[in-house]
């Protein structure tokens, strides 16, 4: 009998941890204050907004006739007095608002005067008239008067915006011709104009940033003039101004 008894309780047993085997697991939700390796919820990032883009340097889009257009419509186009009208470049400044327009045209229509370069600002104020490069003979003895390269940009160690000619022109009974150098930089207050006769700006640098595109040179045109002299504006001045050219 107590066997009996003995093998009940032993079958009752196996049983109970059968069941207990056979179980689910209970479900523990773990709070992040109760578990610290818990990963936090986070938010989804939002998706990147566009940056508003500085806005557009002024620049030409097209020129009819006289007149010349820009990308921005609240600048009046300028309406000038000029004909056969060409884009050569753009030089601007930091601190002047307007950037200064390089144009080449004639002063007159179906007539035979030189074409020129024309430096204005984009709002027509402080035009100022430059000799366009080139070669330029004498009509009637054949001999040259004038010849001169023309480069913009960035040309001149420590001047970004400047208009540079290299020229050689016959002064006076002088036998030879007279180097020199006109340069027209776009300053903070307007456009300053020097006429260098001595320790000119280096032309090989002026070459290397044109090979570099930070300086750009203009084409050249050959002409013949009947009486050819260059009349210097009420601004320009000359100078023995050295021009310290980095030596690479």
């Amino acid at each position: 009998m107590r066997t009996f008894l003995l093998f009940v309780v032993l079958c009752l047993g196996a049983a109970t941890r059968s069941d207990a085997d056979e179980a689910p697991l209970p479900t523990v939700s773990a709070s992040p204050s109760s578990s610290p390796t818990a990963a936090p919820s986070v938010a989804p990032l939002p998706a990147p907004q566009p940056s508003a883009s500085a806005p557009a340097a002024i620049d030409i889009t097209r020129i009819e006739g006289s007149t010349v257009y820009f990308n921005d419509a609240k600048l009046p186009a300028l309406k000038t007095s000029l004909f056969d009208l060409q884009r050569m470049g753009i030089l601007r400044h930091p601190m002047q608002p307007l950037p200064y327009l390089l144009l080449s045209g004639m002063s007159c229509q179906n007539c035979s005067a030189h074409r020129m370069l024309y430096l204005i600002r984009a709002d027509g104020k402080y035009p100022l008239t430059l000799v366009y490069p080139g070669r330029i003979k004498d009509r009637k003895k054949g001999t040259l008067v004038f010849e001169g390269r023309g480069f913009f940009g960035d040309c001149v160690s420590g001047r970004e915006a400047v208009y540079l000619m290299f020229q050689k022109e016959k002064v006076d009974r002088r036998r030879f011709l007279q180097q020199s150098a006109f340069v027209a930089e776009v300053a903070e207050h307007g456009v300053d104009e020097k006429l260098i006769i001595r320790r000119m700006p280096s032309l090989t640098h002026v070459l290397r940033q044109v090979k570099r595109k930070k300086c750009f040179e203009l084409p050249s045109i050959d002409r013949q003039s009947v009486k050819f002299s260059i009349k210097p504006d009420k601004r320009g001045e000359k100078s023995e101004e050295a021009f310290d050219e980095e030596e690479e």
